[in-house]
């Protein structure tokens, strides 16, 4: 990844967290496109599906049945819930399969629903700093 898309990423987490103080930004979906695009050049996740979540407040993970095959890269974003411990300047990437998913989630028509106990005791396999 060149620097100038590295520094470009690193401004626009830190604008998303002001508009999202002043309650311009409300969901999380701008994000993902983001985390695919450092899961695949800084980590290597050439193929594998990217699925997100960087909701304030008390969103679980929500992972669509039909992508998931044998594994799934899950982005916990700067200001996600879902973190064991609250770091705004980390993107937190985990590789989960299929088993542990269907061991520990909810099932919701199409969707497996992860909770924050899910990430509790998981070290994420991957950690993007923001500067």
């Amino acid at each position: 990844m060149n620097k100038k898309i590295e520094e470009s990423i690193n401004n626009f987490f830190e604008s998303v967290m002001v508009l999202q103080n002043e309650h311009v930004i409300q969901t999380k979906d701008y994000a993902n496109d983001i985390y695919k695009v450092i899961a695949k050049e800084k980590f290597g996740y050439e193929s594998t599906p990217v699925t997100s979540n960087n909701c304030p407040n008390k969103q679980p993970c929500k992972l669509n049945r039909d992508i998931i095959h044998e594994k799934v890269i899950i982005v916990l974003g700067p200001v996600s819930n879902l973190k064991h411990e609250v770091n705004n300047k980390e993107i937190l990437f985990y590789e989960v399969t299929i088993e542990e998913i269907e061991r520990s989630a909810t099932v919701n028509g199409k969707d497996f629903i992860l909770m924050k106990d899910f990430f509790v005791d998981r070290k994420p396999n991957n950690i993007y700093k923001l500067d």
